[in-house]
């Protein structure tokens, strides 16, 4: 008898720790159909669901998500308002709008904003590949943060070198380095 394959977490996630997804959305179908989306993927998700300001507040800073979703209409708050509360607090976790109402103005503003993407609630079967692109994203945002570290620590180690020795070479070298290092964006 086999034995059932844990679903593959997304890339740099642990295998056992499933991605936290804060959803804020305040109907109940709604919340069912974009969790039936995510199970889709074959990945462990954790979502959360919220309905106000209050709730969405609390639950950034204690259960930390690591994806964000996010109805665009919702009677006590809207989610522009959302996308700036957690521009405030996590910069780097994705925003994805999954709204059935919203104008191609206010999408340009909202991505424009910050928010990572938009899904329209008619059209749920993009969500899947949007979510596992904003994940990818995020990873290769954490490895391009991981080389521009180990640069800056290699450079570190050129100037100590070159204290040490007084060599030329290592002095271009370094300079050379820290050229590349300032030029790399948002990283």
């Amino acid at each position: 008898m086999n034995d059932p394959v844990a679903p593959e977490s997304p890339p740099g996630f642990p295998p056992t720790r499933p991605v936290r997804v804060l959803l804020v959305e305040d109907v109940g179908w709604d919340a069912e159909l974009i969790q039936s989306e995510l199970a889709r993927l074959g990945k462990p998700f954790d979502v959360h669901i919220v309905a106000t300001e209050a709730d969405f507040r609390v639950a950034l800073k204690d259960f930390a998500p690591d994806l964000i979703l996010a109805d665009f209409s919702l009677p006590s708050f809207n989610g522009a308002t959302a996308l700036s509360i957690a521009r405030e607090s996590r910069r780097d976790t994705p925003f994805i709008f999954v709204s059935g109402s919203i104008g191609e103005e206010q999408a340009v503003d909202l991505l424009r904003g910050g928010a990572t993407d938009l899904v329209m609630k008619h059209n749920l079967r993009r969500l899947g590949p949007v979510v596992e692109r904003a994940l990818r994203e995020v990873e290769l945002r954490a490895e391009a943060r991981r080389a521009v570290q180990a640069l800056h620590e290699s450079i570190d180690v050129l100037v100590s070198t070159k204290r040490a020795f007084k060599s030329r070479a290592l002095g271009e070298l370094r300079s050379k380095l820290q050229r590349f290092v300032e030029t790399i964006p948002w990283y």
